[in-house]
């Protein structure tokens, strides 16, 4: 409710629903989102597959 006074309540609410989506609830995240205005953009889809790929990684299957 503090963050509406300084921004308008649909940013604020756009930024509170990509704070859940990106799994964080903190005020100070949400502000963060406001202030470099990423609540105007759609959160990045997280990339399928493994996120580094180096044969020094083990895969799942390695305990098995």
């Amino acid at each position: 409710m503090k963050l509406v006074g300084r921004f308008p309540r649909e940013r604020v609410e756009a930024a509170c629903e990509r704070a859940l989506v990106i799994g964080t609830r903190s005020f100070s995240s949400v502000k963060s989102i406001l202030d470099t205005k990423l609540d105007r953009k759609r959160p990045e889809k997280a990339a399928e597959g493994p996120a580094i790929v180096h044969d020094n990684i083990r895969g799942p299957t390695f305990y098995h």
